[in-house]
């Protein structure tokens, strides 16, 4: 089963990686957040997020209080999140892979 929508993806995908989020707990960025996040960390502008961009996002998104975001952080899991994040093993993460369309 692929899970499609935003709201129910990102507290799946932080359980799945272990940061404690109860499921359908709602997290604080909104989409217009992650999608101006995602924009100003795609340095290169093309429309995916490389190891260090990723991090670049989730740095962004813990500044706005997204509470996945500051775990990840705070443990440093950047590595593990942006693996998960990886749907397709492309080495990048799309916006889609981070539930934006």
């Amino acid at each position: 089963m692929k899970i499609e929508t935003p709201e129910l993806k990102r507290p799946l995908l932080a359980m799945a990686l272990g940061f404690g989020l109860a499921a359908g707990v709602p997290l604080a960025a909104s989409a217009q957040s992650m999608e101006e996040a995602f924009a100003a960390a795609d340095a290169n502008a093309d429309g995916s997020l490389d190891v260090a961009e990723y991090q670049a996002y989730i740095e962004a998104l813990a500044g706005s209080g997204d509470a996945a975001a500051m775990e990840i952080m705070e443990a440093g899991s950047y590595s593990d999140a942006f693996t998960a994040a990886d749907a397709d093993q492309s080495g990048s993460v799309s916006a889609a892979e981070l539930g934006m369309s």
